[in-house]
């Protein structure tokens, strides 16, 4: 129950950020806590830089999964995850830090 909670939380708030594109169903019952996403003008190894000087930890690239982002048009993508240890304010961090990018 908490990672479905978890996992509509986050849904919800990336969908709000500016350029910001999830791969993967959108209804939270059609996927687990797992959501990789691009962002509109930004090289997903560059966010994921950008996450990092603010201590969230992302994983960018092909994700060992070319196959699957190929099916979405993309070749690379940045990944974040959640797990019984996240909070609401982890991902609120997150979101920060991705609304920090399109800034500078």
């Amino acid at each position: 129950m908490r990672e479905q909670e978890l996992t509509e939380y986050v849904l919800s708030r990336l969908g709000k950020v500016k350029g910001l594109r999830i791969l993967g169903p959108m209804k939270s019952s059609e996927r687990i806590s797992v959501f990789s996403f691009v962002v509109e003008n930004r090289k997903p190894l560059e966010i994921a830089a950008s996450l990092d000087g603010a201590g969230i930890a992302v994983r960018a690239g092909d994700l060992a999964s070319l196959p699957a982002l190929k099916r979405f048009g993309v070749t690379a993508a940045v990944r974040a995850s959640c797990y019984l240890y996240t909070s609401t304010e982890d991902i609120d961090r997150l979101i920060a830090g991705l609304q920090q990018l399109g800034r500078f």
